[in-house]
């Protein structure tokens, strides 16, 4: 795939890449609810909007 061509979806792992943290980290946001996913026969996959929400969530300053 050519570097200039963004996917739709990623891999667990290459999520985690694209996020920057560990692959078990990815199942743990998973599996809290924090990343939504779709399973397509025995792949689960992570929608890139869907990362990047997460992204924009977690940068979000925090009100006490």
């Amino acid at each position: 795939m050519p570097d200039n061509v963004q996917r739709a979806a990623y891999s667990v792992l290459d999520a985690a890449s694209y996020l920057g943290v560990s692959r078990s980290q990815v199942y743990r946001l998973l599996a809290e609810g924090s990343l939504d996913s779709l399973k397509i026969g025995t792949r689960r996959l992570i929608r890139r909007d869907a990362l990047d929400a997460l992204i924009e969530r977690s940068s979000e300053p925090r009100t006490s």
